[in-house]
Formats: structure tokens, C-alpha cells, sequence
């Protein structure tokens, strides 16, 4: 039988061990992405809003990705984004923005599924055509 001073210190060890385990930094920053940036990118999809320069949703895209075989490797971020810019090219964007790629699914039940969003955006240029679409300027 352990002693109770032992029980104490397991325990003690055991509650410090969770508490360290904690995130105490807060909540990771919110990735920002300028228009200059984008407009640079081959394939211009980010997770972040863009705030420097007035758009217009076009169109939201949700949709999932389905490995090609059952041996294939996980579906890859930029594979994902590809898919991403195709759909919102082919609805006139300009680029994709506040893109979610979710993690890959290898359930049994299903052979390698990965969902992404996204909302399709078209740039809306000078302020007077903000003004006439109806867009203000994202801050």
C-alpha cells in the first residue's frame, strides 16, 4: 500500500502536469493578407479577409475533395487550394478568400474525403465603382 504522503504527491504531480498543459498564450493571431499580396499569388486563395481593398462575394464554395485511389496519400493543402481556385474561377473570381480546408477524413466508410470553403470574390476597382456596386471599402 502507498502512504498517504505518496498519494498526496502523485496527485499534486499528476494536477500540475494538466495545468501546464494549458495555452495560456491566447488564441493564435488571425492571419491577415493584403491585396498586393494576393493579386502576386498562382493561386490566390488565404484563409484571411482581405481589408485594404473593396470586393463583392460572389459566390460561396463548399465542396469535397475525394482522393483519386484508396492507396493514394492524404489530399494536400495545395491541392486543396488548386480545387479552390478552380471553383471560384470558373464563377468569375478574382480569388478565393477565408478559405477553411478541413482536415483529411480516412474513415473506412469513406476513402479519403477532405471538405473546403471558401467565398468567391471579385475586386471592385476605384472607389466611384465601389460606390455604384454597392461594396463599401472593407476595413
Amino acid at each position: 500500500m502507498i502512504s498517504v504522503k505518496t498519494a498526496l504527491a502523485l496527485a499534486a504531480a499528476i494536477s500540475a502536469a494538466s495545468v501546464a498543459a494549458q495555452n495560456v498564450d491566447g488564441p493564435p493571431p488571425v492571419p491577415h493578407t493584403t491585396y498586393a499580396e494576393l493579386r502576386a499569388m498562382s493561386v490566390p486563395v488565404t484563409a484571411a479577409d482581405i481589408t485594404d481593398h473593396p470586393y463583392k462575394v460572389i459566390g460561396k464554395i463548399k465542396t469535397n475533395i475525394r482522393k483519386a485511389t484508396i492507396l493514394s496519400g492524404p489530399i494536400s493543402d495545395d491541392k486543396a487550394r488548386r480545387e479552390l481556385w478552380e471553383r471560384g474561377r470558373k464563377m468569375g473570381a478574382d480569388a478565393v478568400i477565408n478559405a477553411v480546408l478541413a482536415e483529411n477524413n480516412t474513415y473506412s466508410t469513406r476513402m479519403g474525403l477532405r471538405l473546403v470553403t471558401g467565398d468567391a470574390v471579385r475586386f471592385v476597382d476605384g472607389p466611384s465603382a465601389a460606390v455604384e456596386a454597392g461594396v463599401p471599402a472593407n476595413k
